[in-house]
Order: C-alpha cells, then sequence, then structure tokens
C-alpha cells in the first residue's frame, strides 16, 4: 500500500478520493555502440515518473477541494500548477519509526472533469526525487529527508 500526498498551503494533505494509484515508471534509455560490442548496448539515463489520478468530486473534502480550485483557476489562466508531492510506502515502515517516503517537486496537469462521472481527471509529473522518511504526529505528516553518507 502506497500512500499519495499533495503539500496544500503548508501541510499535506492526503488523495482520498481516487480509484487509481499506480506509479507510471519510464526508462529513459541512450544506445551505445562500443567497439568491443558486437551489438549496441543501452544505457540507462534517467526514469521518468508520473501518477494519473481520477479524482471523485465531493464537496468538503479536502482533496476535491484543493485540485477544483487549481483546475477552476489554472485552465481559464494558462498557469502551471506545481507543488510538492509525497509518496508514502506504507508497507515498508511502522508509526513508530515512519514510512520510506519519496518528496519530489511536482506539475499538476490537468486533462478532464467528468460531470457525470464526478471525477477530475489529472496527472503528477516528478521532478527530481528526495529519498526519507515520512512520519505522522497529530495528524500532520512531515517527511525527512535522507542523509546519503
Amino acid at each position: 500500500m502506497i500512500g499519495l500526498f499533495l503539500n496544500v498551503e503548508t501541510a499535506y494533505k492526503r488523495i482520498k478520493k481516487s480509484t487509481e494509484l499506480e506509479l507510471a515508471v519510464e526508462a529513459n534509455t541512450e544506445e551505445q555502440d562500443f567497439i568491443a560490442d558486437k551489438t549496441p548496448t543501452e544505457i540507462l539515463q534517467n526514469y521518468t515518473v508520473s501518477l494519473a489520478q481520477d479524482l471523485t468530486m465531493i464537496k468538503g473534502e479536502e482533496d476535491f477541494e484543493y485540485i477544483y480550485e487549481q483546475f477552476y483557476n489554472a485552465i481559464p489562466d494558462n498557469t502551471e500548477v506545481k507543488t510538492k508531492c509525497l509518496i508514502v510506502f506504507m508497507f515498508d515502515g511502522d508509526k513508530t519509526a515512519g514510512y520510506k517516503a519519496w518528496e519530489t517537486d511536482c506539475n499538476i496537469l490537468f486533462e478532464g472533469m467528468n460531470g457525470v462521472d464526478s471525477k477530475i481527471n489529472f496527472t503528477i509529473n516528478f521532478g527530481d526525487i528526495r529519498k526519507g522518511t515520512a512520519k505522522v504526529s497529530d495528524g500532520t505528516i512531515t517527511f525527512e529527508e535522507e542523509v546519503e553518507a
């Protein structure tokens, strides 16, 4: 199980009313034709990570209120929605020590609003990912970046 959180104003809020939570990971590679090899070698350059969401519109829910406000303002103004995103690997840790987590600066791109299904569709595109630990205290989630040795 993983948890998705977006930074709303000054605190992380969980995206709770979505029916999808699949991290899309795309390997960006380059082909090198080394003189000692018979065939070209594919070398990893980096990974591109994104997360498609279909948020159910429920008035009063913090996740909907935030996403709807961004949708309402960003589309007519053609502005980017930038925030921080936190992915918490809730199967890897515990409430006391915390859970392994990724934090990233992200860009939210809207794809549509379906009034019949009551959904706002958007994609969260990740920037550079910081590894660390997420902890919950008094209902507030915090992230502490991992210090590399």
